[in-house]
Formats: structure tokens, sequence, C-alpha cells
């Protein structure tokens, strides 16, 4: 860490250690390619080692090479006070080396030690950030400004100031459960609950026993699950613990890539119908709205992103006088009925003519529709007047086949005869070429795969209708 971040994280720092209570005991650990503590144990908020902690870390100078899995060890492994709620308090910019070992040993250690990170610097890197507070339980701290380091500490103290429950445990008895999340239960805060997931099998039975330490007296909760009535309110906890699922996996696979984390997110998303990072919805209206076939297409205008000119949108179309003939390819042709807006004045002149030639290329000319719709024969119910016209908004469609290849160029003539089989919703279950005077698979395929994208109205109590339709090449 070097520069802007590490001099915000000497502020923000300062500022948790300056504002500790006398009864409070803290610690500094300064870590890049290896670390360094201040003390071998935790010392009183005394001014004198509070003075002593500031000094510290005013002479760190920035390093590269920053290992945090090493760092999260030496902490761990110091000797802790009796009767406190410890927290460890993760300062960085996110450009750490990382491995999953770091993540388990966050997760394995909240029983130990409650687990806080803070995001340092203008391009933090929040996915380790974010990763971090996930396993540990808790949110993440993302500071990009100096001015707002006084603002995030001064949450973070009244996060952690008043412990409610500490020492947590919960056994299982004779209550048959598995996947619990997360494997060690960190301190409930007052500002911060604990939400431990997990699923069962066989019957409801057995106790939950939840022990820990409140205040100085200990505390005890057993629950008796026969006697719990499931509710349909509480429906959603399978959803919640399925995300959380995810979430903690997506994390650990931006560390460590791996197929078998791909292979149970897909599987966890498509079991509880939830969206992630390989898995996405998809709407299927099975009502015909558009019941005469004719779509209206409607331009919806947009503001422009913050910080773009209106020039940035074209005018009306016009070309200086005076000035010689404009070329384009016909991919910049303008079209004379939906002009394209550009202005230019000579030195000469200050007035505007229109740009306007209707010209077309005889390249541009295959664009015609050459593929236009013949005979038209249908069963099993099927309107035959609504069938004929999303047939006939399909030529454009259709002609796009014809165009993607220089058959334009060979003046080809004749007819094919396709037959459509649709089914009760409506879709064209299959479609294939059944006759014609001509034989071009590869146009002929293309054709096919557009008419099976098309949909029919279908009436009620039918099964499956026919649709048989000539193409007539010209």
């Amino acid at each position: 860490m070097n520069g802007f971040p590490l001099n915000i994280s000497k502020k923000l720092l300062k500022d948790l250690i300056g504002n500790l209570r006398p009864s409070d005991r803290f610690n500094v650990l300064l870590f890049a390619g290896g670390s360094t503590v201040m003390s071998e144990k935790s010392l009183p908020a005394t001014q004198q080692n509070i003075n002593h902690a500031i000094n510290v870390i005013e002479r760190q100078r920035g390093g590269g090479g920053t290992r945090l899995l090493p760092a999260l060890k030496k902490a761990l492994s110091l000797q802790g006070t009796e009767g406190y709620s410890r927290n460890v308090v993760i300062v960085t910019d996110g450009y750490v080396s990382v491995e999953k070992e770091a993540f388990d040993l966050i997760r394995n250690n909240l029983g130990n030690a409650n687990m806080f990170a803070f995001g340092i610097g203008s391009s933090v890197n929040r996915h380790l950030i974010e990763g971090m507070a996930r396993v540990g339980m808790g949110e993440p701290f993302i500071i990009t400004r100096p001015d707002e380091a006084g603002e995030k500490a001064a949450k973070f103290r009244k996060l952690i100031e008043s412990p409610v429950l500490t020492g947590i445990t919960v056994d299982f008895k004779d209550f048959k459960t598995y996947d619990i999340e997360p494997p060690s239960i960190p301190d409930v805060m007052a500002q911060r609950p604990v939400i431990l997931f997990g699923k069962w099998r066989g019957r409801p039975q057995g106790n939950i026993l939840v022990k820990g330490i409140t205040g100085d007296r200990t505390y005890r909760k057993k629950v008796n699950v026969a006697k719990v009535k499931p509710l349909k309110t509480n429906s959603a906890l399978r959803y919640l613990w399925a995300r959380h699922r995810i979430a903690l996996l997506s994390d650990y696979n931006r560390l460590s890539p791996q197929d078998e984390r791909v292979k149970e997110v897909t599987s966890l998303g498509l079991t509880y119908n939830l969206l992630t990072q390989y898995t996405s919805f998809v709407a299927i209206d099975t009502q015909i709205r558009l019941k005469d076939g004719k779509a209206q297409t409607v331009k919806q205008p947009l503001p422009l992103p913050q910080g773009v000119s209106d020039y940035a949108v074209g005018g009306k179309s016009h070309i200086a006088k005076g000035t010689s003939t404009l070329g384009a390819s016909p991919s910049l042709m303008v079209r004379k009925s939906n002009p394209m807006e550009v202005k230019e004045e000579s030195c000469e002149s200050k007035k505007d003519v229109p740009l306007s030639s209707g010209a077309i290329s005889d390249k541009e000319d295959h664009k015609r529709n050459h593929i236009k719709l013949g005979k038209i024969s249908v069963t099993g119910g099927l309107k035959r007047e609504a069938i004929i016209t999303i047939l006939e908004n399909s030529i454009p469609s259709v002609n796009r086949c014809y165009e993607k290849k220089p058959w334009w160029q060979w003046n080809l003539k004749g007819e094919f005869v396709f037959k459509l089989t649709v089914d009760s919703s409506g879709r064209v279950a299959k479609a294939s070429r059944i006759a014609g005077t001509k034989k071009i698979k590869a146009l002929e395929d293309c054709i096919v795969q557009k008419l099976k994208t098309l949909q029919f109205p279908f009436p009620k109590g039918s099964k499956e209708g026919t649709i048989t339709v000539t193409f007539l090449l010209k």
C-alpha cells in the first residue's frame, strides 16, 4: 500500500485507536511482504500506549508483495484477554495476495475473534473486501475519500461498542442437521445480529442448545424442535441459505476458480430459482397479446450519460453549397425516407441545402424482397387470416436469408414449400422443406430456422395444427 490509500489508512487507525475507552485493550500489526507487531499481547488503552501506537503507524512506509494469510495467522496467534470481545480489523487497499486458506481461517475462527474489513482507496478491490466481510458474517467498510474516514470510524465504533452475547456455541442434540453456515459463530452485537444457516433431514425432533456469555453471566437457551410448528411465512428461509451458499462459493471461486464450484453454484441457482453468475431468468409469455400480428415500434427517448453534450445527437442532414460530391460506402448511404443529420458550411456560403439523392446502387438492389409469399393451407383449427398476417410480416426476415450470400447475383427463380407443425402453445414444434422447384440447402436451412421462431395464435382445446406455406423466388 502506498500514497493516498496509506495516508487514509493512517488517518482511520489514528481515529479508531485515539477514541478507545480506558477499559479497552488493543494491539497493532503492520503487514506487507512480512509483518511486524507492536506488542506480543494486547495493551490497555492508556494515553501513553495510544501515543506509542500512533507513532508506530506514522512511521509506516508503503511496501509491495503484501500477503494477508501470514498476517492473519500472526494476529490470531497473539494472546487474547479473558472477558473481552476480540475484534480484528483488516485495513487494506485490497491489492494483496490472498489464498483461499485466508477465507477458511476467517470462517473457522469467528468464535475466537470478530473479523472486519476496511477497503481503502479510490480503486479499492471491492470483490476482496466484500468477500472477507461475507465470510466474516459482517458488512464491508469502503473508504474512497479522506473525509469519509472519520464517519466510517464512528460507524464502526458504534457497531462493536456493545457486545450482547459472546463465546457462542450451538449444539444440535438428536436433531439431524447439515450444511451449517458459518462453521463458527461470531459475537452478537447490539447493532449486528448473527444468522445461523442450515438444513435438516428426517423428522424434526431433538433440541437446539445455545450457550454464551452475556455481561458477566452465562447464557443458556434450549429449543425443543418437536414443539416448533413450521410456518408458511418462513418459506423464504430456504432461499436465505441458498443465497448465502452461492455468495460464499462465488467469493472462493474468484480466488481460485474450480469447475466443481461452478457446477454447485449452477445447481443451486436452478434448484432454488435464483439468479447467479451462471444462471439467468427467461421470460416466457404464454398469452398472445399481439392478436393481429402487427407490431408497433415505439421510439423511446433516453437521457444522455452525464457529461455528454447534446451535440452528440445528430440534427438535419445538410451539405454545403459549392462542395464537391460526397461519396460513401453502401453501409453509410443515407436513405431519403430517414435522413441522418449532418451539417457543414463552406467559407463562401452560409446557406445549407439538403442532401437529397434517392439513387440506389446495383449492390443495394438485392435488399428488396425477392422472396414473396405464395399459397398457404392450414389444419387443426388454426385461423387462416391470422396465419397469413404473421407469415407476411416474416417476409423481411426470410429475405435476410437470401441476402446472406450472393444468390441475388444469379437471378434465381422458383418456389419452396415448407410444412410447419404447431403445438398447443402456438410454437413451431417442427419445420421442414417438403417440395420445390429449386434445392438450395443453405438457403432452405436458414428459412427453416426463421420459421421456427414464429408464434401463432392457437385455439383452446386443440392439440396440434399444421401450416403448409409456399415461398416464391422472383
